[in-house]
């Protein structure tokens, strides 16, 4: 019986420490899209990178946006 709390608990910490680590995904995605940078493509470094890309992106100066001709 104690076995399967221990494994609920893990279950139900590894579960927040997803939700965390997904919301970190989107914010670096929406900070990325701020700076003029593709949303998606840091959405997907910061799934490898977490916290860590975080702290590129604000690093990173913003990209001067582009102006198309019409």
């Amino acid at each position: 019986m104690e076995n399967s709390l221990i494994i609920d608990g893990i279950a139900i910490q590894a579960g927040k420490y997803f939700l965390g680590w997904g919301t970190l995904c989107l914010i670096n995605a929406v900070l990325a899209q701020g700076k003029n940078r593709s949303g998606l493509i840091w959405f997907i470094i910061s799934i490898v990178l977490g916290p860590v890309a975080t702290l590129f992106l604000a690093l990173l100066e913003k990209k001067p946006q582009v102006r198309k001709h019409e």
